[in-house]
């Protein structure tokens, strides 16, 4: 028997990767566009990253001017969507692809002002991202800290780096790392262009070691129109992690948590507004107390209580982006046992990493390897099993039964190989 089928039943192309993406995508709220391989090239947003890791694909050309070309192409049918979100995906023996476009909603002169008119737009990035997920940043960096033996009641505990370690390198990865949740990814190749009305803030965002339950390469972009205040986040990826399933279930995943993220940004900008105004008309010219990258806690405590009267929906939705970081620390155990495509960033964009080995190989400066070990060891017999009903093969499909419509494909021949048919969108703007 299959333990988890109810819940999971999707027979991906090629592979069975044990994930109904239909039903992922409308959990979600998703719009979400399954494509082969190559109906997927013709409709990918132009990136840098395409090949690196997988050896299928190659860097894109005049990625800086198509950029914007393809974001104002897709721009009004993403305004117009229900869920302001729309992602192509192709999954397949060779893991997982997606280009992603959500619309983050328009930010007024104030908050214009706040964060694009100093010209240093890296506040606007780590304030962004510090709505990933609802609960407070942690520091990243101490990742990369040596552990050592505190005695029986503490265990093992990191330790200040002395001067002979602290080399110029070391200091820029541990700057370099950016905690999402309770997920590590290492960002480099940061780049900001203007082209015309639109700025793109962009930068390569790497699976760091095994503190990240997704393995490959994303390339975020926030987006601005300068004129109109149009606010949107686009992103492209590829990867393949060890239990296949974790690809299937990223794509929709993925930029869900990434709308969940813009969508908080944006209601952080509207309450700092709302105070700016509130101040105002009291007469009070004090500054802002409120602080979302030094005082987390208290700010995302307000931005809470603001979304509680304000916008219950994405209040929830962040309660369940919590939920899935939580769940994550599964796919990242995974990662540590059978190993990762992607543990860190290339020093040249465009080129493939190479391949690691084993997954407890990589144990680097911080030297939290055997640490890390021995915390899976308890649920080691658990991760087996989940692994195995996870990727176990599915009962054949009996001529009098239902088919599946969520499916990429609705056929198999008679070598259990899915028969090609035209890219099936999973679900209507009017079923939503």
């Amino acid at each position: 028997m299959h333990l988890f089928r109810p819940l999971l039943r999707y027979r991906g192309p090629y592979l069975r990767i044990g994930v109904n993406v239909g039903r992922l995508a409308r959990f979600t709220r998703h719009e979400l566009t399954v494509l082969p391989l190559l109906e997927f090239d013709r409709v990918k947003a132009p990136s840098a990253i395409w090949g690196m890791a997988r050896d299928d694909d190659f860097e894109s050309e005049g990625v800086d001017d198509k950029t914007i070309e393809w974001v104002t192409t897709h721009a009004a049918a993403v305004k117009a969507a229900k869920w302001k979100k729309r992602t192509w995906v192709v999954i397949d023996d060779k893991g997982h692809k997606y280009s992603t476009l959500i619309y983050g909603g328009q930010l007024s002169e104030l908050a214009r002002a706040r964060y694009y008119g100093a010209g240093d737009y890296s506040e606007v990035i780590a304030a962004l991202l510090s709505c990933f997920a609802p609960s407070p940043r942690r520091d990243a960096w101490m990742t990369e800290l040596p552990l050592e033996w505190a005695g029986q009641d503490e265990g093992y505990v990191p330790r200040a780096l002395t001067q002979e370690e602290l080399t110029p390198e070391r200091i820029a990865t541990m700057e370099s790392l950016t905690a999402l949740g309770s997920n590590i990814i290492e960002r480099s190749h940061v780049k900001v262009s203007r082209k015309g009305k639109y700025l793109i803030i962009q930068y390569l965002a790497s699976t760091r070691r095994f503190n990240h339950g997704l393995d490959g390469y994303a390339e975020h972009r926030h987006i601005v129109d300068l004129e109109t205040g149009d606010i949107f986040f686009q992103a492209n990826g590829e990867g393949r992690h060890a239990v296949r399933t974790v690809d299937g279930i990223n794509n929709p995943l993925a930029p869900f948590v990434f709308d969940v993220m813009l969508r908080s940004f944006f209601a952080w900008n509207r309450l700092l507004d709302e105070r700016a105004k509130a101040r105002r008309e009291s007469g009070d010219t004090s500054a802002e107390t409120l602080d979302i990258l030094r005082k987390p806690r208290e700010a995302h405590q307000a931005l809470n209580e603001y979304l509680r009267r304000t916008d219950k929906r994405l209040f929830l939705h962040r309660q369940l982006a919590w939920a899935l970081d939580f769940a994550s620390g599964l796919s990242r155990t995974a990662r540590l046992i059978f190993g990762g495509e992607v543990v860190g960033a290339p020093s040249v964009l465009g080129k493939p990493r190479p391949k690691t080995g084993g997954g407890g190989g990589d144990g680097g400066p911080s030297g939290g390897g055997t640490t890390l070990q021995q915390s899976v060891a308890p649920i080691l017999p658990f991760l087996v099993l989940l692994v195995y009903f996870l990727d176990e093969e599915p009962d054949e499909v009996g001529d009098d039964e239902e088919p599946d419509y969520n499916s990429i494909f609705v056929a198999l021949d008679e070598r259990d190989r899915p028969i090609a048919q035209a890219p099936l969108k999973l679900f209507s703007e009017e079923e939503m």
